[in-house]
């Protein structure tokens, strides 16, 4: 996947725990077509850093770029 634009769209906090929407666009390498994806990025912090990240894609949004639907 070839990201061309990645653009934060919200982000909430709670405490320690921050959650960071995305929108994300490109294009799937393999076959030229392009994608539309939602990423959800939850971050948790201690001390100042962040110790964990999940990340949460619209995986329908890869595959049929990947599969040329």
């Amino acid at each position: 996947m070839r990201y061309d634009k990645v653009a934060l769209q919200r982000y909430l906090v709670s405490g320690d725990d921050v959650a960071a929407i995305f929108i994300g666009e490109g294009i799937a390498r393999a076959t030229g077509r392009p994608f539309h994806s939602e990423i959800v990025r939850l971050y948790t912090f201690s001390g100042g850093k962040v110790v964990r990240v999940r990340n949460y894609y619209d995986t329908a949004a890869y595959v049929a770029a990947v599969r040329g639907q």
